[in-house]
């Protein structure tokens, strides 16, 4: 192990999990849980859209 990577454990804090997620699982769950929703709201506005023209 060289110095460089004995310093930048001096950085790091280790946080306890969070009902059992770590702090970058638990930001990959709600970017996943905002695409979702972005997604669905898109596809609902299209759908609408489409709808009013007589389309579907």
């Amino acid at each position: 192990m060289s110095s460089r990577d004995d310093a930048y454990a001096l950085y790091t804090t280790p946080y306890d999990p969070i009902m059992g997620l770590s702090i970058p699982q638990w930001s990959l769950l709600w970017s996943a849980v905002l695409v979702v929703i972005l997604v669905a709201t898109l596809f609902k506005r299209n759908r609408g859209d489409l709808a009013s023209k007589g389309t579907i």
